[in-house]
């Protein structure tokens, strides 16, 4: 290769590599999902390298087949791309299936991944287009391309069934942190990017499947979290290649689009349980208060039975506002837009207002409140939070105790607890609470539950400092306290 080619190539390598920001992200994220019309300009911007070398492989693809290659690289779903682009998902569908046509992608490979790693796979190829003179040659070449290379790398050599490293670049040794006598070989390699045992058999395993099933001329590559010499962990992105006897591994940070990809899946399970929630939680009782004072307007009931359901409607609507609070701050939480206030908290005030609210429902299951409340009992927290947290608590505890049972509210000294004699809770559900994998379950009289009660106190929780204690046994009881 001419000299004036190989630093062509090079600069073309170096130039590739653009860091997108988070801010930056967020600002494409948010065009995207408003279906603006400067997305696809700010996504030009900035995955230049991208969409060129995208029009070099396929100089065929339209404005709109771009775009839709933009909303694959940033792993959009069909039905999010439809719901972006304002089109149905059998139009998407049938623009993905030109695409994969014009790249001749094989339908087994998920579009999105493929998209994803479209840009790395064209900058890792740059390492091919090196001088292929002598071996010695060879070496010198490469590692002083290695240096010039914007990404950490790793050339070691096959020698007697055993791989070396004989190069680190100095962005490895910047970024990732260790040296050659920290990671002599491949196998000390390993056993320091990947500390875990079994995580570090997964990688392996995983690498040596790939590596027995590519083609000729073809990367190995995968995604791992690689845990760097400050044991700080990253995704990366590894490619490998061998050119004759001389092994090649380069590393990708992908840890921000990894991250992007998870909080995009954050928000669009938010989206989810908030229409699921308005579509059928709030939209069933509300429409069976409208049934029942329809039939009392239309006189197929008396003022007389009407009465003898007033408390039922007392209860459904009481239920009905504790849902639609429960949603509004659950969505608020989730979407970050509540900001916590420390100042000395009356617990007494919170507490007493919130089971006078329940009173009709206390005394229909003949429940015995017991309030034992210290007057003096202030915690520097927020109110408006704290309120939130006992106002789910309280509820539970009357949803699961049985007529006749008995609820213990207690503050003592930086802890309020509320103790129940219901029917309480295995070990197992108490787990899957506080790994925020529950799923909610009628009452002792039927009271339905609506899911996300117990998830809003486990956030509010995390966003207070505090702690949230749950004891329980089955038959028993259940006691859950709450520790400033």
């Amino acid at each position: 290769m001419h000299k004036t080619n190989v630093i062509n190539t090079k600069l073309e390598f170096l130039e590739s590599r653009k860091i997108v920001g988070e801010s930056d992200l967020k600002t494409l994220t948010d065009l995207a999902v408003k279906g603006d019309k400067n997305f696809f300009v700010k996504f030009e911007i900035l995955y230049s390298f991208y969409c060129e070398k995208l029009l070099q492989k396929c100089p065929d693809l339209t404005q709109r087949d771009l775009e839709l290659c933009a909303y694959l690289k940033l792993n959009y779903s069909t039905k999010e791309i439809a719901n972006c682009t304002k089109s149905s998902v059998r139009a998407i569908e049938s623009r993905k299936y030109r695409i994969r046509k014009k790249f001749n992608i094989p339908k087994q490979d998920d579009m999105n991944v493929w998209m994803m790693n479209f840009e790395n796979t064209v900058k890792s190829q740059k390492l091919k287009q090196l001088p292929n003179n002598d071996f010695n040659t060879k070496k010198i070449e490469l590692q002083k391309f290695a240096d010039f290379s914007p990404y950490p790398l790793i050339i070691s050599e096959n020698r007697e069934n055993k791989i070396i490293n004989v190069f680190l670049n100095d962005i490895f040794i910047d970024e990732i942190g260790y040296d050659l006598k920290d990671i002599p070989t491949i196998d000390e390699w390993f056993t320091n990017a990947y500390p875990d045992e079994k995580y570090k058999n997964e990688v392996i395993a995983e690498w040596t499947k790939k590596a027995t099933e590519k083609k000729e001329n073809e990367y190995v590559k995968m995604k791992a979290h690689i845990t760097r010499k400050d044991n700080k962990k990253n995704w990366y992105e590894i490619k490998s290649t061998v050119i004759n006897d001389i092994n090649i591994v380069l590393l990708v940070d992908i840890d921000k689009e990894i991250q992007f990809q998870a909080e995009l899946k954050r928000i669009n399970k938010n989206n989810d349980k908030i229409l699921s929630i308005i579509g059928h939680d709030l939209k069933t009782p509300i429409a069976n208060l409208m049934s029942l004072s329809s039939l009392f307007k239309s006189g197929d009931i008396t003022e007389s039975e009407f009465l003898e359901m007033v408390e039922a409607i007392n209860e459904g609507s009481t239920e009905t506002l504790g849902l639609l609070d429960n949603t509004l701050n659950w969505a608020k939480l989730n979407f970050e837009e509540i900001q916590t206030k420390n100042e000395v908290t009356n617990i007494k005030n919170i507490i007493t207002p919130i089971i006078e609210v329940y009173k009709t429902i206390i005394n229909n299951k003949k429940i015995t409140f017991n309030l034992n409340l210290d007057k003096k009992f202030e915690a520097n927290s927020d109110p408006e939070l704290v309120t939130i947290i006992i106002r789910n608590i309280i509820p539970n505890a009357i949803k699961f105790t049985p007529e006749n049972g008995i609820i213990t509210v207690k503050t003592l000294k930086n802890k309020i607890s509320i103790t129940d004699n219901g029917v309480g809770m295995s070990d197992d559900k108490i787990a899957s609470i506080l790994r925020k994998n529950y799923s909610s379950e009628n009452g002792t009289e039927n009271e339905v539950g609506f899911g996300i009660g117990l998830q809003l106190v486990m956030n509010v929780c995390e966003k207070l400092n505090c702690k949230l204690n749950i004891n329980s046994i089955v038959n028993e009881g259940t006691k859950i306290s709450v520790v400033f």
